[in-house]
């Protein structure tokens, strides 16, 4: 599946549409990413952004958000499947494992 006009993968747009608090945060992740878009690191930055919202409480879309993710893994065709769940869902849970580690580490949080 082809990235839209802004060069964001169709799924991934998904996504964002699902939870547009974190659109700007996601721009700002992928700043190295804006010449050559790639599906997966535009499923790492998003991992990223919604690992720190949830840092800081800030999960008001997190339903919409999670439910688009499970109509992908559910419905998708196999391309959006394999990107919600190695690109983003993984990253996703490394986030999070990082996240609790400097917690534990450096005693914050």
């Amino acid at each position: 599946m082809a990235a839209n006009s802004t060069g964001i993968h169709p799924l991934i747009f998904r996504l964002l549409t699902a939870c547009p608090e974190l659109e700007e945060a996601w721009a700002q992740e992928r700043i190295d990413d804006q010449e050559e878009p790639l599906p997966y690191m535009q499923a790492s930055a998003l991992a990223q952004v919604v690992a720190a919202a949830y840092s800081k409480g800030q999960i008001a879309c997190f339903a919409a958000l999670f439910s688009e993710v499970e109509s992908a893994v559910i419905a998708g065709t196999p391309e959006e499947q394999e990107l919600v769940v190695v690109g983003f869902l993984e990253d996703l849970q490394g986030a999070m494992g990082w996240a609790d580690s400097k917690r534990m580490l450096f005693g914050s949080g």
